[in-house]
């Protein structure tokens, strides 16, 4: 490729069950590593939902997964985030700000050297079960939301706004 159309990747950030980063990744695959295992309560309470019919309705007939750590451990004020906006924030939102910045820190980018570049940002998103947990009746009226922590697109613009 040349002129207009070239594309270069410079960094690389991840965060993979059982793999913190790039390096790790290729270990659990190079030793064939299995990180899917039973769902801890911290993070899905199994019995309250789980029916061995996959049919059976509001229920699920999972009890493993393969889950990345640290889910809710991250640097909300280095991301300009208050308590508020944090506790409200899609996990995939954090993860996503975590593994950018890597990116980012991979490279040996900057947010100086991305002031007005000409920089874009595409993200590839699936599932907000998280928004819609917190539109449900129980969560709607418990003081705000913002449009980010709802609005299925707008990953790549909390990418944006912090860089």
């Amino acid at each position: 490729m040349d002129g207009d159309d070239a594309i270069a990747i410079v960094g690389i950030g991840c965060k993979f069950p059982g793999a913190e980063n790039l390096d790790e990744f290729w270990r659990v695959l190079a030793n064939g590593e299995d990180h899917v295992k039973d769902i801890p309560k911290d993070r899905y309470d199994v019995e309250a939902y789980y029916d061995s019919d996959p049919d059976a309705p509001g229920k699920s007939y999972i009890r493993k997964a393969g889950l990345v750590s640290g889910i809710n451990e991250w640097d909300k004020m280095f991301f300009g985030k208050g308590d508020n906006e944090a506790k409200r924030m899609d996990p995939q939102q954090r993860l996503v700000l975590e593994c950018v910045y890597k990116a980012m820190e991979d490279g040996g980018i900057t947010k100086a050297n991305l002031d007005r570049s000409e920089t874009g940002v595409y993200i590839g998103e699936f599932l907000n079960s998280f928004g819609r947990a917190m539109l449900s009746a129980k969560n709607a009226n418990k003081d705000y939301m913002s449009v980010p922590q709802w609005c299925f697109n707008m990953f790549d613009f909390t990418i944006i706004y912090f860089f």
